[in-house]
């Protein structure tokens, strides 16, 4: 397999039908050797995005060569496909395919699953929804890996219908009932600006915290359609 899309999620059945409806045939016709993973936490907890991940990343280390983290919400067209998501990137490169206008990788980037292991993934204590792409960016400068994006981001491809960035996508209107961010030590630590960091502060938020400690439990797996799309149940 030679690219693994990962979609985290949890009750967001509306988006993720229409993704396979629509979304999963471009991505079979345009991309070889593609496979989308669909892992969902399981209830009693708030959403953590980049365990998610982290999950997946682990699962799938030896079965891929690229990894591209995606939201369920969002639905590349064909140019998209062809044009970003089938895009070689260089070994030390994490390509941001659709970045957020608050300086992150999040929510499409693409990268080689081996870089995800050098910088540790995500942090796996961030609850709720925000701050673990702030995370993992701070990881990749930290490893001095480059960062590259195409300059598609939320502000200017929301507010400005039949833009470049309209030619590339569509979304769906977020569902009002995501967790609330919690406010924590962990959050406002990853947000701060990366280079008013000490070293030691950066260390802190790699070391002991992220795959290398990455716990969780496996409840189900199914094939949804064979060789293309997965989707695994976990206990974080």
């Amino acid at each position: 397999m030679s690219t693994i899309l990962i979609i985290p999620y949890r009750n967001r059945e509306e988006h993720l039908k229409y993704f396979i409806d629509n979304s999963v045939p471009l991505l079979k016709k345009y991309m070889e050797n593609m496979k989308v993973v669909i892992v969902e936490q399981t209830e009693g907890k708030p959403f953590n995005r980049g365990k998610l991940l982290n999950v997946v990343f682990k699962e799938y280390e030896d079965e891929c060569k690229y990894i591209i983290t995606h939201d369920v919400d969002i639905n590349p067209k064909k140019k998209a496909i062809i044009e970003l998501y089938n895009k070689e990137v260089d070994n030390n490169v994490f390509k941001g395919i659709l970045t957020s206008p608050c300086d992150t990788l999040a929510p499409i980037f693409k990268t080689n699953i081996k870089n995800l292991f050098i910088i540790n993934g995500f942090p796996n204590n961030i609850w709720g929804w925000g701050v673990e792409d702030k995370a993992i960016q701070n990881r990749v400068l930290h490893y001095q890996f480059k960062k590259e994006t195409n300059l598609l981001n939320y502000s200017n491809w929301k507010r400005e219908p039949g833009h470049i960035y309209d030619t590339y996508f569509k979304a769906f209107n977020d569902i009002n009932d995501r967790d609330h961010r919690f406010e924590s030590k962990h959050h406002k630590l990853h947000y701060i600006m990366w280079k008013n960091l000490s070293n030691i502060e950066k260390e802190k938020c790699i070391i002991g915290n992220g795959l290398d400690s990455l716990t969780y439990k496996l409840i189900n797996r199914e094939i949804i359609e064979e060789g293309v799309i997965e989707k695994i149940v976990v206990d974080i």
